[in-house]
């Protein structure tokens, strides 16, 4: 039987079609330096745990914006609203309060078969879209927002590596380059490289509390003019992971500065309502 098993793992180590020598050369860039930090955290966590004396007594770990591993209390509503979607048995547990029975019930009517698990339209469901719409109506003052012109995707990276193979084009001196903030959550560095783009970092004011600044943004383009064609102005705000908030006349800056550039504006907002 031994004998038996070695023949055929040589075999499938011989017809194995993926391996370091033929592996997409771009995944092989990818830098997870999000790894190295959680690795490099748990070994801290655990010392600390073992006695060794260290002049801090605990880990925050920063190196991207995770609210609720940092205590943030998650939002009741929206745990609520889910059960109910997920096991709608729940519209009869006296425990869930009546407002979130009513928008888990709309939920479920707009889904086909009345089920969240049948599939949806690819942007998403109308009725959601419609309340998106409406909240960014309220949230900019009045100027409209269109239910179509919005989709709903599984989560940041998704979207940003959606939107970055739609944008990521061109070899040697006219491959699209991207500029981002430094610091940064880890994603859109892996994404860049995976995809073949140039990485294009903007430094951001650590004196005045990590604020972007236009003059920093100017230099950056222009340098990265001389070896790439920068096509995207990425900003997150509030900031992860520094937490810094634009100010309203530095959010307009960089609105006029990405239209006199002309530069593909793609803005991170996701805690937005942390503020």
């Amino acid at each position: 039987m031994s004998a038996q098993l070695n023949v055929m793992n040589r075999s499938l180590s011989y017809f194995r079609q993926l391996t370091l020598g033929n592996i997409n050369p771009y995944v092989m860039q990818v830098e997870d330096l999000t790894l190295t930090l959680l690795t490099k955290a748990s070994e801290i966590k655990k010392e600390l745990q073992q006695g060794v004396k260290k002049p801090f007594t605990k880990v925050v770990e920063c190196h991207w914006g995770d609210a609720q591993a940092l205590g943030q209390k998650p939002i009741t509503f929206l745990r609520q609203v889910m059960a109910v979607c997920t096991f709608p048995e729940l519209q009869h547990d006296a425990s869930i309060p009546e407002d979130a029975k009513q928008r888990a019930k709309k939920i479920l009517e707009s889904c086909d078969g009345g089920s969240i698990g049948a599939y949806n339209h690819s942007q998403s469901l109308t009725y959601i879209q419609r309340k998106l719409a409406k909240y960014i109506e309220r949230r900019d003052g009045g100027v409209a927002s269109h239910p179509h012109h919005i989709y709903i995707m599984n989560g940041t990276s998704t979207c940003i590596t959606i939107m970055m193979n739609m944008l990521i084009t061109g070899e040697g001196a006219c491959r699209t380059g991207l500029l981002t903030p430094s610091p940064q959550f880890p994603s859109f560095a892996s994404i860049i490289s995976l995809l073949d783009g140039v990485h294009v970092k903007y430094l951001l004011n650590e004196e005045r509390g990590w604020t972007l600044e236009i003059p920093e943004l100017q230099r950056a383009l222009t340098q990265a003019r001389t070896h790439c064609n920068p096509l995207v102005l990425s900003v997150i705000n509030p900031h992860n992971p520094t937490g810094h908030v634009m100010t309203r006349k530095t959010i307009e800056d960089v609105i006029k500065f990405a239209a006199k550039e002309k530069l593909f504006l793609l803005v991170d907002e996701v805690y937005q309502d942390n503020v």
